[in-house]
């Protein structure tokens, strides 16, 4: 950045105080010209250019410095106070844009997902046991005398007609089978919900 120092030395008419030019030197650039990184600088030294940028890019100690643009690792951007082309840079003091940004999920394009090779594992053979406790379909009926047939004998016999029976009914299962399922698998149907939501997001470098 040129700047007037308050000595005789005049700086070429084509030299415009707060003008910035590319140097590639490796050793700071003679007056007129200083590098632009931030450095605070003094306001009486530099009261020329002072009076051109001001505190815009620095205030120094706020008393008697003041300070230089900052330009290492960025780029200059001409202000675009319609936002046509740029929507962050309406002044000239401004600085923005940054050396890397991570996409979010609403900035991703919109697409979908395939089911890929994705499937539902076989579980193998396997059975279900069912125990039929067995039951009972009448049992046994209640015994009971025969009733009388008219028979007899004389003193001293021992034959008499009523003699008591009984009635078996006889027990059994329900005769239930429970297979086993067998080995098999589950198809996966369908598709993966769609992402993204194609948001635009800024590409400027630092500036």
């Amino acid at each position: 950045m040129s700047h007037i120092v308050e000595t005789p030395i005049i700086p070429p008419p084509t030299i415009l105080t707060g003008e910035i030019r590319l140097y590639a030197g490796e050793q700071p650039p003679e007056l007129p010209w200083i590098i632009c990184d931030g450095t605070p600088i003094s306001r009486i030294v530099y009261q020329r250019l002072f009076g051109i940028i001001g505190t815009r890019y620095g205030t120094g100690d706020d008393v008697t410095t003041f300070n230089l643009p900052d330009f290492r690792g960025r780029q200059p951007i001409g202000v675009d106070t319609l936002q046509i082309r740029v929507n962050h840079a309406t002044q000239r003091d401004l600085s923005g844009g940054k050396t890397t940004h991570t996409l979010t999920v609403e900035q991703l394009p919109a697409h979908k997902h395939g089911r890929g090779t994705l499937s539902l594992g076989t579980k193998g053979v396997h059975t279900q046991n069912h125990t039929d406790p067995r039951h009972n379909h009448g049992g046994i009926t209640g015994s009971g005398s025969m009733g009388g047939s008219g028979r007899g004998m004389t003193t001293g016999g021992g034959a008499h007609d009523q003699m008591t029976h009984t009635h078996t009914i006889p027990t059994d299962t329900a005769h239930i089978i429970i297979h086993n399922a067998g080995a098999h698998t589950h198809d996966l149907n369908g598709e993966m919900d769609s992402v993204g939501y194609n948001q635009e997001f800024s590409l400027i470098n630092p500036y």
